[in-house]
């Protein structure tokens, strides 16, 4: 099982919480590998442009797009994009932040895979599609490496888009 490569450190990035590091799956090759391959095969040919959430996100959705030979767009935290971007606010399970992404990255053409390294509560993810929906894109699938089935994630976003996760 995947989730056995991912390393969990206590009280990172704040007392409390319990993170799942997933570099250390990243940096062994064939769980890599396997990871990415149930990714991409579970939506082949259901989409056409890959998204990603800052900053592992980036990682794994990179990945994934070049496994399926389609366009790349990040999603990124404040100031870190150069051109002119829509934003929206979000909570996740230790921070408050905003999402941005650019407007002319996607259209109303894309069927857009969203990936992030983890889903734990969701809200990062559903900040992700409604920007990506704002641009009048369809986001008609989430994929994760790990997901954390305490924090609800699967439900904030069921009835929304697909959920899949490297670790099942």
């Amino acid at each position: 099982m995947i989730s056995q490569h991912i390393a969990i450190v206590q009280d990172h990035p704040k007392p409390g919480i319990k993170f799942h590091d997933i570099t250390s799956l990243l940096s062994n090759a064939n769980e890599r590998d396997r990871a990415i391959t149930q990714l991409t095969e579970h939506f082949r040919g259901k989409v056409n442009c890959v998204a990603a959430i800052d900053a592992l996100g980036f990682i794994i959705g990179a990945m994934v797009a070049d496994r399926l030979n389609l366009k790349f767009v990040p999603i990124r935290k404040p100031g870190k994009l150069p051109r002119e971007t829509i934003s929206t606010d979000y909570s996740s399970e230790y921070a408050h932040n905003s999402l941005h992404i650019h407007k002319d990255d996607i259209d109303q053409n894309d069927h857009i895979l969203l990936i992030d390294d983890v889903l734990g509560t969701g809200g990062t993810c559903l900040a992700a599609i409604k920007l990506c929906e704002q641009l009048g894109a369809r986001v008609v699938g989430t994929g994760f490496l790990l997901e954390l089935p305490s924090l609800g994630g699967r439900h904030t976003l069921e009835g929304y888009h697909p959920v899949c996760c490297a670790q099942l």
